[in-house]
């Protein structure tokens, strides 16, 4: 809550925040679970595992750990990442806050000592995994649409005449605000980019690459970029009619191109 994300490494100082209200919402805000996200896309862990309180919604009072977790892992995967397993361990039933986190640490800690190999996940669906009085309990998270297969994925027309479509290297216009100063750009400014686009845009489709995209809303290239995020609104926007073109092979990077019909 006071850091966002920290390395296993890192040292934090003392801090006085619960991931809820007012602070739950600041980092919504900032993207955190898109920052989850990119993290995973880096640095592609074989597993990829989540110890937290709380529960994967955003609805209700309750704090977020566990739904930011959520978010950021599920649109890693929606983006291309391929573990060999992933998902969070919880609290399933006991109460107390001291035994739910010294439990879900202890899981952890044994876990790890077991190099990560014991069936920890198995033992806590099959409701035996147990730590101070609290029952912990294991989801499975997959992405959350299915990713197509390539021989699914639908093919350009051969008969369309190149007069149809128009690939835009775009430049930004006055009315397009970018990120905030000082921030790295979010979902919402990509959207309002690609809406730009769509909206000025004539023929009867448009190619647009993430890589252009991101440098119209502003962060690309540098170390602060938010290509995953890029991509993932590109994806969202694909309607019938719509083709990806080319993609990265891990599906996120300036080189996802996507043909989008005319008019939205």
């Amino acid at each position: 809550a006071g850091y966002g994300i920290l390395d296993a490494f890192e040292l934090a100082r003392k801090y006085d925040a619960k991931m809820e209200g007012q602070v739950a919402t600041y980092w919504l805000n900032q993207g955190l679970a898109d920052m989850i996200a990119e993290v995973c896309l880096r640095l592609e862990p074989g597993r990829v595992y989540g110890f937290f309180a709380g529960t994967p919604s955003w609805s209700g009072a309750g704090a977020k750990y566990r739904y930011f977790f959520t978010a950021g892992l599920r649109r890693a995967l929606e983006c291309g990442l391929e573990p060999e397993r992933a998902g969070c361990f919880y609290r399933a039933e006991g109460r107390g806050v001291t035994g739910i986190l010294c439990g879900l640490g202890e899981c952890f800690r044994d876990f790890a000592s077991a190099e990560f190999e014991k069936d920890y996940p198995g033992i806590a669906v099959a409701g035996e995994l147990n730590y101070r009085g609290i029952q912990l309990g294991y989801e499975e998270i997959g992405a959350a649409g299915a990713r197509e297969p390539e021989e699914a994925k639908p093919k350009l027309d051969a008969n369309l005449p190149s007069s149809a479509v128009r690939y835009v290297e775009h430049k930004p216009e006055k009315s397009f605000p970018g990120p905030r100063p000082g921030q790295s750009p979010i979902a919402e400014d990509f959207q309002a980019a690609l809406d730009q686009i769509f909206g000025r845009s004539e023929g009867d489709f448009v190619e647009v690459r993430s890589g252009d995209l991101h440098r119209l809303v502003g962060g690309y290239p540098g170390p602060g970029h938010r290509m995953p995020v890029c991509c993932q609104v590109m994806r969202r926007n694909i309607r019938p009619g719509d083709v990806i073109v080319s993609e990265p092979p891990k599906g996120a990077g300036a080189g996802l191109v996507i043909r989008y019909r005319l008019p939205r």
